[in-house]
């Protein structure tokens, strides 16, 4: 997920503003949310799939945290 870069992009089809991540990029990271072409490059992304690498990222972050508050919690008593 660090890998990860969120970008802000122009849609080619209008003036519209969209906020997304770069199919070729998110690719060489988990290729397994990308749609792939026969060259292996990453032509698009399954965003629902990404969701839940999300919040298993975000679920270890959660984990993380724990730990550092009991760390505190022993070091202040």
């Amino acid at each position: 997920v660090m890998k990860l870069e969120a970008v802000s992009y122009d849609l080619k089809a209008g003036k519209k503003n969209e906020v997304g991540f770069i199919a070729q990029y998110v690719a060489k990271v988990v290729p397994e949310v990308c749609a792939i072409d026969e060259d292996g490059i990453g032509r698009g992304i399954d965003y629902s799939r990404m969701s839940t690498l999300l919040v298993s990222a975000l679920k270890a972050q959660q984990e993380q945290i724990a730990q550092l508050k009991e760390i505190v919690a022993k070091l202040q008593k």
